[in-house]
């Protein structure tokens, strides 16, 4: 299993933006639904607590993707459980910053970023957590 979540995270890192780059905007997202579909699965088959960043990461990744756009998503879960169990783990900054992209991505509108201060307060004790 190991291989398969590195050689996952390679695609999703390397290979990926360039095939996503050729595909229409509905071509992308059955793929996102299918790679989403294989993190799942590599979650559920109790990967090492090294393993596990890396799939909430790129869970958090597929959920923006597909448009998970709402406060409380899947992939905010994702994003905190992985901040607040895997601190010192090297995915955590990129988690933060997707986590924070998330965020403002969430509370944006066509009157510009309305962030509410729990949100702000969130963020910043995640930022805390994280870059320590």
């Amino acid at each position: 299993m190991e291989r398969d979540i590195k050689t996952m995270d390679r695609y999703l890192s390397n290979e990926w933006p360039q095939i996503q780059s050729l595909l229409s905007w509905n071509a992308q997202l059955v793929y996102w639904v299918a790679i989403r579909g294989q993190l799942n699965k590599m979650l559920i088959t109790e990967p090492t607590s090294d393993e596990v960043p890396r799939l909430l990461y790129w869970l958090a990744v597929s959920d923006r993707a597909l448009h998970y756009r709402f406060y409380d998503t899947l992939s905010r879960q994702y994003l905190m459980q992985r901040m607040r169990d895997y601190t010192d783990h090297p995915f955590a900054k990129a988690c933060f910053e997707e986590y924070e992209m998330l965020m403002v991505i969430s509370f944006s509108g066509s009157g510009g970023i309305d962030l509410p201060i729990e949100a702000q307060q969130e963020i910043a004790d995640f930022r805390r957590l994280v870059y320590h």
